[in-house]
């Protein structure tokens, strides 16, 4: 059995359409396969470009601005900052339904059989999203996102650096 990314380096009309990506994320910012999810694009789009910007900014809004913590005047920013950037991470968890997993479950997947075929597998995933540790880890996700989104539209324009 050939391993997928083998497949996937000789394919050479999904190989021109990697290119035609690339070339339209250069020219818009984003191409037609991020389209596909464009929510879940942006969401790794503005985590990641937020948790840069807590690295690297150079200022913050004034209400933010510390003069007492000399060296770390805007801590509490970035702050904030990393809190909207693992909201919009929880929201990809929530997408991937990775916020949870189970060692019990996992051992019992085989890709060798569909989700339809395996049966105890199916059986087992089934039980644990009705457990009260997933159902928790999901409110825990949750939460963070609709957190995040209330930071995000207060502060939008205040993304800068």
């Amino acid at each position: 059995m050939i391993p997928y990314k083998v497949k996937e380096f000789f394919d050479i009309p999904y190989q021109l359409r990697k290119v035609k990506w690339l070339y339209q994320r250069c020219k818009y910012g984003f191409s037609d396969r991020d389209l596909w999810g464009f929510d879940y694009y942006l969401s790794g789009i503005i985590s990641k470009g937020l948790r840069q910007l807590a690295v690297t900014h150079h200022g913050c809004p004034p209400e933010f601005h510390d003069e007492k913590k000399k060296g770390d005047e805007c801590l509490a920013w970035r702050q904030i900052l990393l809190e909207i950037a693992e909201g919009f991470e929880a929201n990809r968890k929530l997408a991937d339904n990775d916020f949870y997993n189970d060692p019990e479950v996992d051992k019992l997947y085989d890709d060798k059989k569909g989700f339809m075929k395996n049966k105890e597998w199916n059986d087992a995933l089934i039980k644990m999203w009705k457990s009260k540790e997933y159902i928790k880890a999901q409110k825990q996700c949750e939460k963070k996102w609709e957190k995040a989104m209330i930071l995000f539209k207060e502060y939008y324009n205040s993304f800068w650096d």
